[in-house]
């Protein structure tokens, strides 16, 4: 079987600044725990380095994050979240293009798990109803107007961001294996 790599859509510009904004707040914080008591002193930098740390993977990785489909699987590759789903998992003939501004079907209504900043989501959102009786969503949205919902038979729906989403519900259709 022939594979097959979806780059999603990379960060926007408030997305960038997002970024950008957390990490000056965080080095201010790392200047001034340089000033703390002796002890704390360390406790603090390790914190710091270690927050930035993760933010700087998250920031980089973002940038390369796909689905792929290799053999009979499909690859979320996204930041933290990677997720290896059978193809016979999928419900190919749901998968369908969603403006998540305005869907009325789908609305996230708390993030269990991951990063929310303006311009990027990132991790396990409950949503606010059900959809195709699926009530747990794995999300990597950085342009909410161009998404694909990819609905799974383990009660997740896959929902990311890409270019083109039309032509790449048409490509993950020509994968179905039924």
């Amino acid at each position: 079987m022939e594979s097959l790599t979806i780059p999603m859509t990379t960060l926007s510009t408030i997305g960038l600044w997002s970024f950008v904004g957390l990490i000056a707040i965080l080095l201010i914080a790392f200047l001034r725990a340089r000033t703390a008591v002796s002890g704390f002193k360390y406790l603090w930098v390790i914190i710091i380095v270690g927050i930035l740390g993760m933010l700087t993977y998250v920031f980089i990785k973002s940038w390369h994050s796909t689905v792929n489909i290799i053999a009979d699987d499909l690859v979320f590759n996204v930041p933290f979240y990677h997720k290896t789903l059978p193809l016979t998992d999928v419900q190919f003939s749901k998968i369908s293009t969603i403006d998540l501004s305005t869907s009325k079907a789908i609305k996230l209504d708390y993030r269990q798990n991951g990063i929310g900043l303006p311009g990027y989501q990132l991790g396990y959102y409950r949503l606010q109803r059900p959809y195709h009786e699926i009530s747990m969503a794995l999300v990597s949205v950085t342009e909410p107007s161009k998404v694909i919902v990819v609905p799974t038979t383990e009660n997740l729906l896959l929902i990311f961001s890409v270019d083109n989403p039309e032509d790449v519900v048409e490509q993950l259709n020509g994968f179905s294996p039924f």
